[in-house]
């Protein structure tokens, strides 16, 4: 999966060898082994790589095979370039709120022109897709910030180191 995914990103002019390379602090010809799948990258050098590719696009394709069978979602786009939305140097539920709440207005907005279009004389079947698409990224913005409520008091702060404690009696 690793070397398709490399190869995928390079051949969409994502990221290339040398990046991979300089980013990874590897050869190239070890990059080489990757995209022959003889060989996979420590976790160090796949979190180098989240973390320093150039191309949002690469960084999230990387993760998500990471990620790979669990429901996790890395996704890019603007301003998906660091994950420190409001900018305090930390990356947290604060962050997360902001994001959701940013791409619910954009979402609104949408709707709103979709809307205005129709009230103008346009015919709801034109933009049935639009409007699909939209409401679909609506309850999906819906339920990642819910998500994020729940999971804010086990998950802390991203970023920060946490050092498991041992459980109590």
């Amino acid at each position: 999966m690793l070397a398709s995914t490399l190869d995928n990103l390079i051949m969409a002019g994502q990221t290339d060898v040398a990046e991979l390379a300089r980013v990874g602090g590897v050869h190239s010809t070890t990059i080489g082994r990757y995209l022959a799948d003889e060989n996979e990258p420590k976790l160090s050098i796949l979190r180098a790589w989240v973390r320093a590719l150039k191309s949002p696009v690469a960084r999230a394709a990387i993760a998500n095979m990471i990620c790979e069978g669990s429901d996790c979602l890395v996704v890019a786009g603007p301003g998906a370039g660091s994950m420190d939305h409001n900018g305090d140097g930390k990356v947290d539920m604060l962050d997360a709120m902001g994001a959701t709440s940013d791409a619910i207005r954009g979402l609104s907005s949408e709707l709103a022109s979709l809307t205005s279009h129709i009230q103008s004389g346009g015919t709801p079947a034109t933009y049935r897709g639009q409007f699909t698409a939209a409401a679909t990224a609506a309850i999906t913005a819906i339920h990642t910030a819910q998500r994020v409520v729940d999971a804010a008091p086990v998950i802390g702060v991203v970023g920060e180191r946490r050092h498991a404690r041992p459980a109590t009696a």
